[in-house]
Parts: structure tokens; C-alpha cells; sequence
């Protein structure tokens, strides 16, 4: 059985960047989708008003799907995959501080991204990417 898993081990980053894509490309599109609402949640956190929350909105959403799509083709992971930990860990505080810490399930979801993120920061991007670590 273990020679099983030691077959599949080469696809764990293929995975890990396939499934972390999926999820910022769904936030990256989901901040132009429903721009008025991302912008208000994000005006609600941070309460700089909404004319600057919609720029802030935008650049998330760019930044979002370009990671995304770097982990789709697995380029520069080394630089993006500390990025998106980042990002997601600085939204994460920065709700915590604003609504204090809860029960939550987006909590949990992003703890799981900042974890599936450093790993595959130090995994790198496997073989079947660009950088073929």
C-alpha cells in the first residue's frame, strides 16, 4: 500500500495548486461579480470609505486572480504562494480585530488556506508547472 502513496506523492503539488487556484480565482472574480458588496465588506473592516474600499476591491480582485492563475501554471510559486499566505493572513487579523474572534467557518477555511498555502510555498510547484521545481 505505501508504494501506493509514494506513486501519487509527485501529484500533491499539482493538487495543492490546482485546488489554492480555484479558490483565489473565485474570490479574484467574485470582487468584480459583486463588486458593491465586497466593497462595503471591505469599508465595514476597514471604514475608509467607499470611493477608496472600491479601488482597494479592485486591486484585491487583480492580485487575486493573478495568483491564481500563477498556480495554475505553477510560475513563480516561490514568490506567490508567501504572497497569498500573506494576504489571506492579514484579512484574517484584520477581521479578528475588528469583530473579535468567533466561531466562524470562514475562520477555519482560512486557516486552512494559510496552511495549504506555506505548504505549497515550501513544497514548490512540482513537476508539472513552469518552474519545475
Amino acid at each position: 500500500m505505501s508504494r501506493f502513496f509514494e506513486k501519487l506523492k509527485p501529484f500533491a503539488p499539482l493538487c495543492l495548486r490546482l485546488g489554492l487556484a480555484a479558490v483565489f480565482l473565485f474570490f479574484g472574480l467574485e470582487k468584480f461579480y459583486a463588486s458593491g458588496q465586497a466593497s462595503a465588506e471591505i469599508d465595514s473592516i476597514l471604514e475608509i470609505g467607499l470611493d477608496l474600499a472600491s479601488l482597494l476591491n479592485f486591486i484585491l480582485g487583480i492580485v487575486e486572480i493573478i495568483i491564481g492563475l500563477s498556480f495554475i501554471l505553477g510560475w513563480g510559486i516561490r514568490w506567490t504562494a508567501p504572497v497569498a499566505a500573506i494576504l489571506i493572513i492579514v484579512i484574517f487579523f484584520l477581521i479578528i480585530l475588528k469583530f473579535g474572534l468567533r466561531l466562524d467557518p470562514t475562520i477555519s477555511r482560512d486557516i486552512g488556506l494559510i496552511g495549504a498555502c506555506l505548504a505549497l510555498w515550501f513544497l514548490g510547484a512540482g513537476q508539472w508547472s513552469i518552474d519545475e521545481d
